[in-house]
This record gives structure tokens, C-alpha cells and sequence, in this order.
């Protein structure tokens, strides 16, 4: 059985460091967001609890606005030193929602490594509909480089 998965905060660091990432979710009122840590192409990834998501692992849909909230993929950010960027832990509110995400670890990996796979391959093929359509406003553009990206 795999070890419980964890949640963290990115710390304050990680927000100066990246402040002109304009896609990326910032700390707004010293809140924060928790993120769970996924190892994939040599990347480590911190990728976002949020609402109101496009792509991702869905948590829940708010019955009365249609919101979606869960992991956002779109949002996901590659984490270059965890002892600068990660911070303390972060823990959930609904314990439910924990053990979701906890017990579907391993279909998070496989979907979320296939969404980044399938942005490298549209980037390299200058495929614009499905970047446009699939990966508009995605964090995954600031890590071309960490992600072995090139353009023909």
C-alpha cells in the first residue's frame, strides 16, 4: 500500500522568486495553497488544491454555482528546491476529500503525467488548437526548459 499522501504549503520564497509568473495561483492574504508533491519526467511537481478548475483530478462540483474544485493540472509548478519552496504541511478540512485524493494517488500520477506528455508533444508540434483549446493560462510554459521542450 502506497504511504498516505501529504500536503504542503509553498513558502513565502517561492512567491518572491516567482512573481512575475502571471499564471501563477499567489498566496492571497497569507493563505496559501496546499499542493501534493508528483515525481514525473524528472520534474518534481507541486500541483494546487483549487476551485473553479478547468483540468484536473475533480474533488467535488458545488451543486448550486457548478463549481468544480479538486487538483488543478493547469497550475501545476515545477519545483527546482523543495528546501526553499517547500513549506509546512497543510492538512484539509474535509477529511473525505483526503481520502479521496489519497486513495486515487496513483491515477493522479498516470493522469497528470499524460496531460503534461500530451503539452510537450502539442508545444513541439506547434499544435495551437490544442494548446489554445486544453493549456490556455497553464503554468507548464515557465518550464520549457526543465521539461526538455524544443520547438521545431
Amino acid at each position: 500500500m502506497p504511504k498516505a499522501i501529504e500536503f504542503y504549503k509553498l513558502t513565502e520564497q517561492f512567491y518572491i522568486d516567482n512573481k512575475d509568473n502571471t499564471q501563477i495561483l499567489f498566496n492571497k492574504g497569507g493563505r496559501g495553497y496546499g499542493v501534493i508533491l508528483v515525481k514525473i519526467l524528472g520534474c518534481d511537481f507541486a500541483i494546487p488544491l483549487h476551485s473553479n478548475i478547468k483540468k484536473g483530478f475533480i474533488l467535488g462540483i458545488n451543486q448550486e454555482t457548478g463549481i468544480k474544485h479538486g487538483l488543478d493540472y493547469l497550475k501545476a509548478i515545477c519545483i527546482t528546491d523543495k528546501t526553499k519552496y517547500i513549506g509546512d504541511r497543510y492538512y484539509l478540512k474535509e477529511r473525505q476529500e483526503f481520502n479521496k485524493i489519497n486513495n486515487a494517488q496513483k491515477h493522479i500520477i498516470q493522469e497528470f503525467e499524460k496531460f503534461v506528455k500530451k503539452y510537450i508533444k502539442a508545444v513541439q508540434e506547434q499544435n495551437e488548437n490544442i494548446l489554445r483549446t486544453n493549456y490556455r493560462n497553464t503554468t507548464l510554459v515557465y518550464y520549457h526548459h526543465l521539461l526538455g521542450i524544443t520547438t521545431k
